[in-house]
Protein backbone atom coordinates (compact mmCIF):
# COMPACT_ATOMS: atom_id res chain seq x y z
CA UNK A 1 0.00 0.00 0.00
CA UNK A 2 1.18 3.73 -0.77
CA UNK A 3 2.54 6.10 1.97
CA UNK A 4 0.16 8.49 0.96
CA UNK A 5 -3.45 5.81 0.81
CA UNK A 6 -1.87 5.05 4.00
CA UNK A 7 -2.25 8.40 5.78
CA UNK A 8 -5.24 9.37 3.63
CA UNK A 9 -7.18 6.81 5.60
CA UNK A 10 -5.69 7.18 8.69
CA UNK A 11 -3.47 4.19 9.41
CA UNK A 12 -0.84 6.76 10.41
CA UNK A 13 -0.46 10.14 11.43
CA UNK A 14 2.71 11.17 10.38
CA UNK A 15 5.51 10.24 8.55
CA UNK A 16 9.54 11.02 9.31
CA UNK A 17 12.67 10.97 7.31
CA UNK A 18 14.93 7.89 8.96
CA UNK A 19 17.11 10.15 11.24
CA UNK A 20 14.41 11.48 13.32
CA UNK A 21 12.13 8.45 14.18
CA UNK A 22 13.99 6.85 17.15
CA UNK A 23 13.35 10.21 18.68
CA UNK A 24 10.02 10.78 17.86
CA UNK A 25 9.06 6.61 18.68
CA UNK A 26 10.69 7.83 22.66
CA UNK A 27 8.51 10.77 22.61
CA UNK A 28 5.41 8.84 21.63
CA UNK A 29 6.56 5.92 24.24
CA UNK A 30 7.27 8.44 27.00
CA UNK A 31 3.48 10.07 26.16
CA UNK A 32 1.97 6.52 26.30
CA UNK A 33 4.43 5.52 29.41
CA UNK A 34 2.45 8.29 32.21
CA UNK A 35 -0.87 7.07 30.95
CA UNK A 36 -2.34 4.57 33.75
CA UNK A 37 -1.35 1.61 33.63
CA UNK A 38 -4.35 -0.43 34.21
CA UNK A 39 -5.86 1.64 31.24
CA UNK A 40 -3.20 0.80 28.92
CA UNK A 41 -3.40 -3.13 29.88
CA UNK A 42 -7.10 -3.24 29.38
CA UNK A 43 -6.35 -1.81 25.91
CA UNK A 44 -3.78 -3.97 25.12
CA UNK A 45 -5.97 -7.07 25.63
CA UNK A 46 -9.05 -5.38 24.04
CA UNK A 47 -7.02 -5.35 21.10
CA UNK A 48 -5.40 -8.62 21.48
CA UNK A 49 -7.92 -10.35 22.18
CA UNK A 50 -10.24 -8.53 19.41
CA UNK A 51 -7.99 -8.95 16.90
CA UNK A 52 -6.86 -12.91 17.98
CA UNK A 53 -9.97 -14.42 19.29
CA UNK A 54 -12.96 -12.69 18.13
CA UNK A 55 -15.17 -11.00 15.23
CA UNK A 56 -16.08 -7.26 15.47
CA UNK A 57 -19.54 -7.68 17.17
CA UNK A 58 -17.76 -9.71 19.75
CA UNK A 59 -14.60 -7.29 19.86
CA UNK A 60 -16.94 -4.47 20.19
CA UNK A 61 -18.61 -6.15 23.32
CA UNK A 62 -15.20 -6.47 25.02
CA UNK A 63 -14.34 -2.81 24.50
CA UNK A 64 -17.42 -1.48 25.89
CA UNK A 65 -16.78 -4.67 29.21
CA UNK A 66 -13.38 -3.32 29.42
CA UNK A 67 -13.89 0.24 29.19
CA UNK A 68 -16.58 -0.01 32.02
CA UNK A 69 -14.42 -2.01 34.39
CA UNK A 70 -12.03 1.57 34.08
CA UNK A 71 -14.96 3.36 35.64
CA UNK A 72 -14.72 1.13 38.71
CA UNK A 73 -10.74 2.10 39.24
CA UNK A 74 -9.10 3.93 41.75
CA UNK A 75 -7.18 5.86 38.52
CA UNK A 76 -10.21 7.14 36.61
CA UNK A 77 -10.71 9.12 39.76
CA UNK A 78 -7.63 10.50 40.00
CA UNK A 79 -7.72 11.51 36.36
CA UNK A 80 -11.08 13.21 36.28
CA UNK A 81 -9.87 15.13 39.43
CA UNK A 82 -6.47 16.09 37.78
CA UNK A 83 -8.49 17.11 34.83
CA UNK A 84 -10.23 19.60 36.84
CA UNK A 85 -7.56 20.78 39.21
CA UNK A 86 -5.60 21.36 35.87
CA UNK A 87 -2.90 19.15 36.74
CA UNK A 88 -0.75 15.96 35.84
CA UNK A 89 -2.21 12.89 37.34
CA UNK A 90 -0.43 10.34 39.55
CA UNK A 91 -1.77 6.86 38.34
CA UNK A 92 -1.20 3.74 40.94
Amino acid sequence: MPVWLVCEIGLVNQVLPDDELLMKAKELAQRIAEKSGNALALAKKAINQGREEMGLSSGLALERELFARLFTHPDQKEGMTAFVEKRKPKFQ
